[in-house]
This record gives structure tokens, C-alpha cells and sequence, in this order.
């Protein structure tokens, strides 16, 4: 069996933010010369922002050393990739991001050929996934609007929300104290920071997540000064949390040995593939750290991706979910949208049992929701996501 075809489909959506809004995506296609086909997604954290650039760079370059190849053969021809682009095109970002597209992919050929889920392949811990739901990034003044957003999921059992900050010190801690104080109890509360702090700020912040028993503060500084970082998280009382940002074994190995964070997040579309995101979960395991995986504002194929390796690792905790209600290319990108909201059950979802990565593509979607730039995206200089605070 040989790869014979390689396809990238760079897609995009409306939201309903205010001020409107795209999202952006790329989605790969590998196809074999005996007809099975396999699907992939990269990602840069949150969707994809450039995805014309992905499609560029796999076509250009990364097909070449794929075509013709076993698909089987996953763990090798990943390696070999990854030493024959090393020295060109480094080890992170738009490059790994690529790999991770094929990586997936690979995995989904593998399990299709064998009969058998990626999770059953790596060895399944569970066939269930306990979640959390994300929130918006838009920070409304009312509080309602914020908790409006966390309805869905919370009618289905979820147990645990994730507020996002950034908006001003005074703001955010105001903020994190009333959502404390509106939601109910038993709902336990994360708080997403977002490269949005200073460490001196974040220090601040973080006593506040102290005071409301927060479970993680998520990513308030990049983690491209691990001193700085590893100074954040001896003053937190909270856990940080770090992992969406970072590209392969090597990146997550640097944070353990600065004790730079306690919970670390790989996700299959952004730090170099499925097997890659299990090894950081059992390197994790070995020093008595938990694993939430990152999942973000995937569609259904890097979303499934993720599902299998957090079925496939020891230290699991919970798996994150999108809280947006309305999300095309999950629900409309399946034949059978296994992974939606309405799959819920007491804040679980089922880990895709099929084979492969257990979806079946509806790959007319892709002329419904086609890539189109935003120029007023293209052009914007956004404070969030910035250090500002």
C-alpha cells in the first residue's frame, strides 16, 4: 500500500461575535493507491490563522515525502520527515503544525486498515471523555451574556467552565470574583489568560484565582522566557497550565525540568501528531503531572484526533470543549455528528469507536464553508492574545 494523493482544503466561517468574526481552518486528505483514505487537521492553537500557508508549505514541500510511502509505516516516515525538514525548516510552528496534519491522517489509515479505533490501536484507557466547556473571549460587561454562553453544555452535565481574561488588572479580577459568585457551586471554574499579562501582573491575577479556588490559570504569559515562567508559577497558588503553544516532546520536556507548569496541555493538531501527544502525556505521567488536553476551535477531524489520545493516556483529567453552540464543521462535517453537543451525556462524550479516527467526512461541506479572507481580520493589530496587562 502506497500514499498516492495528497489533499489540503483551507475552510473558513462566519461567527456571530460582535464585532463578526472568521474562523479559519485547514484540513488534509491522504489517499491510497488501494482506496482508503485518511484525514487530518492542523492547527495553531485555535484553528489555523494562516491556512493558506499551511496548504503552501504541504504542497511544496511535504507531499513530496509522502507520496508514494507506506502509510503504515507511521512512526518512521514521521521521524524521517521530521529529520529532512529540521534543518530548513526548524522543529515548531508552521512546520510541525503541517506534520501534525499528516501525522493524524497516517493514524486514520492505519486503524481503517486494522479494524480498529486510533484509541484501541494505542492501548484505551476509557470510552468515555469527562469535559469542560470553554468560554468567549468577547468580554461583555454583563455577566448574563457569559453565562448564556455556558448553557449548552451545562445543560448536559459539564461540571467545569473555563473564563477567558485580558481585559484590564481591575477588570479581570472584578470578573473573575462575580462569575465565582453566579455560577452555581458545584461548577468549578479554570481561567484562561491567553499571553495577555506581564509576570508581575499575572502574579496579581493569580492570587485572586487563590482566593475563588480556580483549578488552572492557562497560558497568562508566552512561555518563551521559561525563568520568567517558572518565577510565575513558584508565586501562583493555582496550577498553571501550558501546552497549546508548544511543538513536540522537546518544548513540553523544557517546561517540566523549569517546574514551569503542573498541568500540561498537548494537542494532536499543533504539537507534532497523535503519537506525539501521547508521549507528552506519558513523559507527564512519569514526573506526577495531569494531562488536559487542548482542543480548541477544531473542526470534527482535529477535535476526533484529540478525543482518541486523551482515551489512550493514564494521567487524563478533562477534555476541553468548544462552548460556541453553533459550530459548522463539527456538526455539519460528519456524515453522523458524533461529536456534537447533542452527544452528551452527564458531561461525558463517547470516545468514536469506528476505525480509524471512527468519522465519516461529508466532503461537500468543504464548497459550503471555503476559505475567504477577512481583510479587516488581515489588517487588525488585536490587543487580545497580546501582553497588554
Amino acid at each position: 500500500m502506497k500514499i498516492c494523493k495528497v489533499e489540503v482544503f483551507p475552510l473558513s466561517y462566519g461567527t456571530d461575535d460582535f464585532p463578526p468574526r472568521r474562523r479559519y481552518f485547514v484540513v488534509l486528505k491522504l489517499t491510497t493507491d488501494e482506496g482508503i483514505v485518511g484525514w487530518g487537521e492542523a492547527s495553531d492553537c485555535y484553528g489555523h490563522s494562516s491556512p493558506m500557508t499551511v496548504k503552501a508549505l504541504i504542497e511544496e514541500k511535504l507531499q513530496w515525502l509522502v507520496l508514494g510511502q507506506n502509510p503504515l509505516n507511521v512512526e518512521r516516515l514521521i521521524r524521517r520527515i521530521r529529520k529532512r525538514t529540521y534543518s530548513p525548516q526548524g522543529c515548531r510552528e508552521f512546520i510541525i503544525q503541517a506534520i501534525s496534519a499528516i501525522e493524524i491522517a497516517l493514524w486514520d489509515i492505519r486503524g481503517k486498515v486494522f479494524g480498529k479505533s486510533v484509541s484501541e490501536l494505542l492501548g484505551s484507557y476509557r470510552d468515555e471523555l469527562s469535559l469542560y466547556s470553554s468560554g468567549t473571549p468577547n468580554f461583555y460587561d454583563d455577566p448574563n451574556k457569559h453565562l448564556e454562553f455556558y448553557q449548552p453544555l451545562l445543560k448536559r452535565g459539564v461540571k467545569t467552565v473555563k473564563v477567558r481574561t485580558g481585559k484590564s488588572l481591575e477588570w479581570d479580577m472584578q470578573f473573575v470574583r462575580l462569575m465565582r459568585k453566579l455560577l452555581p457551586k458545584d461548577i468549578q471554574i479554570a481561567v484562561d489568560g491567553k499571553h495577555n499579562y506581564k509576570t508581575e501582573s499575572a502574579i496579581k491575577l493569580s492570587k485572586v484565582l487563590g482566593e475563588i479556588d480556580a483549578l488552572w490559570f492557562e497560558e497568562p504569559i508566552p512561555d518563551t522566557n521559561l525563568d520568567e515562567l517558572a518565577w510565575l508559577a513558584r508565586e501562583s497558588p493555582v496550577p498553571l497550565a501550558y501546552g497549546e503553544h508548544s511543538y513536540t516532546l522537546n518544548d513540553f520536556r523544557d517546561i517540566i525540568k523549569y517546574k514551569a507548569a503542573r498541568i500540561l496541555e498537548p494537542d494532536a493538531t499543533v504539537c507534532g501528531g497523535i503519537s506525539e501527544a501521547r508521549n507528552v502525556a506519558i513523559l507527564a505521567d512519569a514526573y506526577g503531572l495531569p494531562v488536559v488536553p487542548h482542543s480548541g476551535g477544531l473542526t470534527a477531524i482535529g477535535l476526533a484526533a484529540n478525543v482518541h489520545v486523551a482515551s489512550a493516556i493514564p494521567n487524563f483529567v478533562l477534555f476541553e470543549m468548544d462552548g460556541r453552540e453553533k459550530q459548522p464543521l463539527v456538526d455539519e462535517l460528519l456524515v453522523e455528528p458524533i461529536l456534537s453537543i447533542e452527544n452528551i451525556v452527564q458531561g461525558c462524550i463517547p470516545v468514536p469507536s469506528g476505525p480509524g479516527l471512527g468519522i465519516d467526512i461529508n466532503e461537500e461541506i468543504f464548497e459550503k464553508y471555503p476559505y475567504q479572507l477577512d481583510e479587516q481580520i488581515a489588517r487588525s493589530f488585536p490587543r487580545y492574545g497580546t501582553q497588554h496587562i
